[in-house]
């Protein structure tokens, strides 16, 4: 019990600074760019990469303080997020993982579509117009990169300790989904199986 607990902590650490670094970007950063509340208005992808950015930046202080109040020494901030060198077996394992969850994340987006679902239809549309192509492209890439450091190299890292593998996974799922609350119930869904794959890749690759 006492580990569960310690898993649930250190979920809800984080992602109270996540929920800090939003409240932030909310009330002190809209305001001058005027883009608009986070999740919604223009620049989404932006927006989420400078959160994802700061979420980062905010945790390394998070850590060390946390850790200094349990009295503990803990390995670097950054030594936390397991990169490490892959094997070939896994890189392949990672891309065509990525490439079937690619597929499966445009069909079923393009068939949501297809059923006209406001929440998912007005969201897809601010965030793919509300930046040139070549923005989206190299903001996915380096969001998607953020992503897997504050869901998986930090939260996930710090709340797996002695505890079932799965429990961990499942909670982080969980969190991605919530986070995907402004595209409806149907990216929070999708939300729920990219953080599946998320922590399967992370096992199975171990960087």
């Amino acid at each position: 019990m006492k580990n569960f607990l310690s898993m649930i902590g250190n979920y809800l650490l984080y992602l109270a600074v996540m929920i800090v670094v939003i409240l932030i970007y909310n009330v002190l950063v809209n305001p001058l760019l005027g883009w608009g509340q986070f999740g919604t208005g223009e620049n989404i992808a932006v927006q989420m990469f400078l959160v994802l950015a700061a979420t980062i930046g905010l945790s390394a202080i998070v850590y060390k303080i946390k850790y200094r109040v349990l009295k503990q020494t803990p390995e670097s901030f950054w030594g936390i997020f397991g990169f490490s060198k892959i094997s070939l077996g896994s890189f392949i394992y990672m891309i065509i993982l990525g490439l079937a969850f690619t597929l499966l994340n445009a069909a079923v987006m393009k068939w949501l579509l297809l059923h006209n679902i406001t929440s998912l239809n007005n969201f897809t549309e601010s965030y793919y117009n509300s930046v040139s192509f070549t923005t989206l492209i190299v903001s996915s890439v380096i969001t998607t990169a953020l992503e897997l450091i504050v869901f998986i190299g930090i939260m996930f890292n710090e709340a797996k300790k002695n505890v079932h593998i799965f429990w961990p996974i499942l909670c982080i799922a969980l969190i991605i989904a919530v986070i995907q609350a402004p595209g409806g119930i149907w990216r929070q869904l999708l939300g729920v199986a990219l953080g599946l794959v998320y922590g399967f890749i992370y096992v199975r690759s171990s960087s």
